[in-house]
Protein backbone atom coordinates (compact mmCIF):
# COMPACT_ATOMS: atom_id res chain seq x y z
CA UNK A 1 0.00 0.00 0.00
CA UNK A 2 0.92 3.71 -0.99
CA UNK A 3 1.95 5.70 1.74
CA UNK A 4 -0.59 8.49 0.89
CA UNK A 5 -3.30 5.52 0.52
CA UNK A 6 -2.17 4.24 4.06
CA UNK A 7 -2.33 8.20 5.39
CA UNK A 8 -6.15 8.68 3.92
CA UNK A 9 -6.76 4.79 5.16
CA UNK A 10 -5.88 5.99 8.70
CA UNK A 11 -7.83 9.64 8.45
CA UNK A 12 -10.98 7.76 7.49
CA UNK A 13 -10.61 4.85 10.48
CA UNK A 14 -10.33 7.81 12.78
CA UNK A 15 -13.38 9.75 11.30
CA UNK A 16 -15.22 6.69 11.42
CA UNK A 17 -14.27 5.72 15.14
CA UNK A 18 -15.24 9.59 15.87
CA UNK A 19 -11.69 10.09 17.78
CA UNK A 20 -11.00 13.68 17.39
CA UNK A 21 -7.06 13.33 18.15
CA UNK A 22 -6.44 11.64 15.18
CA UNK A 23 -8.77 13.24 12.73
CA UNK A 24 -6.69 16.40 13.99
CA UNK A 25 -3.40 14.63 13.62
CA UNK A 26 -3.92 13.19 10.08
CA UNK A 27 -5.32 16.40 8.93
CA UNK A 28 -2.28 18.18 10.05
CA UNK A 29 -0.29 15.71 7.97
CA UNK A 30 -3.02 16.17 4.72
CA UNK A 31 -2.47 19.82 5.11
CA UNK A 32 1.35 19.61 4.83
CA UNK A 33 0.68 17.24 1.96
CA UNK A 34 -1.76 19.44 0.22
CA UNK A 35 0.66 22.58 0.52
CA UNK A 36 3.86 20.48 -0.75
CA UNK A 37 1.46 18.88 -3.88
CA UNK A 38 0.84 23.03 -4.24
CA UNK A 39 4.09 24.12 -4.39
CA UNK A 40 5.44 21.04 -6.27
CA UNK A 41 2.70 21.99 -8.93
CA UNK A 42 1.83 17.83 -9.38
CA UNK A 43 1.03 14.74 -7.60
CA UNK A 44 4.01 13.56 -4.92
CA UNK A 45 5.67 10.01 -5.70
CA UNK A 46 5.62 7.99 -3.02
CA UNK A 47 9.11 8.78 -1.65
CA UNK A 48 8.32 12.35 -1.46
CA UNK A 49 5.23 11.38 0.79
CA UNK A 50 7.68 9.38 2.80
CA UNK A 51 10.35 12.43 3.21
CA UNK A 52 7.31 14.49 4.15
CA UNK A 53 6.30 12.46 6.60
CA UNK A 54 9.80 11.85 8.34
CA UNK A 55 10.00 15.27 8.68
CA UNK A 56 6.58 15.82 10.38
CA UNK A 57 7.75 12.67 12.55
CA UNK A 58 11.41 14.42 13.19
CA UNK A 59 9.49 17.74 14.44
CA UNK A 60 6.85 15.77 16.81
CA UNK A 61 9.81 13.87 18.47
CA UNK A 62 12.22 17.51 18.64
CA UNK A 63 8.62 19.09 20.25
CA UNK A 64 8.35 15.82 22.33
CA UNK A 65 12.07 16.71 24.13
CA UNK A 66 11.41 20.07 24.39
CA UNK A 67 8.39 20.00 25.89
CA UNK A 68 9.11 17.24 28.14
CA UNK A 69 12.62 19.38 28.98
CA UNK A 70 10.11 22.49 30.12
CA UNK A 71 7.59 20.54 31.97
CA UNK A 72 4.91 20.97 29.78
CA UNK A 73 3.41 16.95 30.29
CA UNK A 74 0.11 17.27 28.61
CA UNK A 75 1.48 19.00 25.39
CA UNK A 76 4.22 16.61 25.70
CA UNK A 77 1.96 13.64 25.94
CA UNK A 78 0.14 15.21 23.16
CA UNK A 79 2.76 14.81 20.56
CA UNK A 80 3.46 11.43 21.79
CA UNK A 81 0.14 10.32 20.76
CA UNK A 82 0.81 11.99 17.57
CA UNK A 83 3.92 9.84 17.18
CA UNK A 84 2.05 6.94 17.87
CA UNK A 85 -0.35 7.80 14.82
CA UNK A 86 2.50 9.04 12.87
CA UNK A 87 5.17 6.06 13.38
CA UNK A 88 3.59 3.01 11.99
CA UNK A 89 2.97 5.00 8.41
CA UNK A 90 6.81 4.86 8.16
CA UNK A 91 8.63 1.91 6.24
CA UNK A 92 10.69 -0.29 8.47
CA UNK A 93 14.15 1.61 9.14
CA UNK A 94 17.21 -0.47 7.72
CA UNK A 95 19.18 -2.87 10.96
CA UNK A 96 22.42 -1.64 11.92
CA UNK A 97 24.14 -4.24 10.44
CA UNK A 98 22.42 -3.53 6.71
CA UNK A 99 23.40 -0.34 7.01
CA UNK A 100 27.10 -1.07 8.26
CA UNK A 101 27.26 -3.62 5.35
CA UNK A 102 26.48 -0.77 2.78
CA UNK A 103 28.97 1.78 4.53
CA UNK A 104 32.07 -1.04 4.27
CA UNK A 105 31.19 -1.75 0.61
CA UNK A 106 31.26 2.03 0.30
CA UNK A 107 34.77 2.75 1.98
CA UNK A 108 36.31 -0.36 0.24
CA UNK A 109 35.52 0.35 -3.01
CA UNK A 110 37.36 4.00 -2.90
CA UNK A 111 40.95 4.47 -3.33
CA UNK A 112 41.03 7.03 -0.45
CA UNK A 113 38.13 7.84 1.21
CA UNK A 114 37.02 10.32 3.14
CA UNK A 115 33.94 11.42 5.04
CA UNK A 116 32.02 13.83 2.72
CA UNK A 117 32.37 11.47 -0.64
CA UNK A 118 31.41 8.56 1.42
CA UNK A 119 28.45 9.79 2.78
CA UNK A 120 27.37 11.17 -0.28
CA UNK A 121 27.35 7.69 -1.81
CA UNK A 122 25.86 6.19 1.25
CA UNK A 123 23.45 8.50 2.13
CA UNK A 124 22.79 7.37 -1.80
CA UNK A 125 22.19 3.84 -1.00
CA UNK A 126 20.67 4.45 1.47
CA UNK A 127 17.94 7.15 0.58
CA UNK A 128 14.07 6.00 1.35
CA UNK A 129 15.73 3.42 3.65
CA UNK A 130 13.99 5.09 6.87
CA UNK A 131 18.03 5.83 7.84
CA UNK A 132 19.22 9.22 10.37
CA UNK A 133 21.74 10.68 8.62
CA UNK A 134 23.26 11.67 11.37
CA UNK A 135 23.92 8.53 12.80
CA UNK A 136 24.98 7.62 9.79
CA UNK A 137 27.26 10.16 9.67
CA UNK A 138 28.82 9.09 13.38
CA UNK A 139 29.04 5.13 12.02
CA UNK A 140 31.11 6.58 8.86
CA UNK A 141 33.68 8.49 10.99
CA UNK A 142 34.20 5.95 13.08
CA UNK A 143 34.63 3.56 10.82
CA UNK A 144 37.13 5.90 8.77
CA UNK A 145 38.81 6.67 11.83
CA UNK A 146 39.16 2.70 12.82
CA UNK A 147 40.54 2.12 9.40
Amino acid sequence: MKTLDAIETSFRAARSAKDRFGMETFNMLRAALKNALIEKGEPLNNEEVLVLLRREVKQYEEALVSLEESGAEERAEDAEKRLDLLRPLLPKAMEEEEVFAVIDGVISSMESPSLGPVMGQVMGKLKGKGVDGGKVKGWVASRLARD
